[in-house]
């Protein structure tokens, strides 16, 4: 079971390069992060979410998610059409 953390304040997150975002918590100390990626890389993308934030009085908090981009279900409901990401974006081949 995942414990959702208590964090109030700033929440910096990084995208695919690794380039730092700032958000705000509000005042349950939530903040949503929302992750848009191309559908034909669900499937094919391990990504791994860390958040970390501090609060004015000295308390700290950080927690990681790992997953795989998934396939979203409104693209699931076509049974003619293969679902995005049957096959691999990267190409075929052994990696290098």
């Amino acid at each position: 079971m995942i414990q959702k953390p208590s964090i109030r304040g700033p929440v910096r997150y990084f995208g695919a390069a690794g380039a730092a975002t700032t958000g705000v918590s509000d005042a349950q100390g939530s903040s949503v992060l929302r992750i848009r990626y191309l559908r034909d890389r669900s499937q094919w993308v391990n990504v791994r979410v860390r958040v970390s934030a501090s609060v004015p009085d000295g308390t700290e908090g950080a927690a990681t998610v790992q997953f795989l981009l998934p396939v979203l279900g409104p693209d699931l409901t076509d049974e003619a059409v293969p679902p995005p990401g049957a096959t691999s974006p990267y190409g075929r081949g052994p990696c290098p």
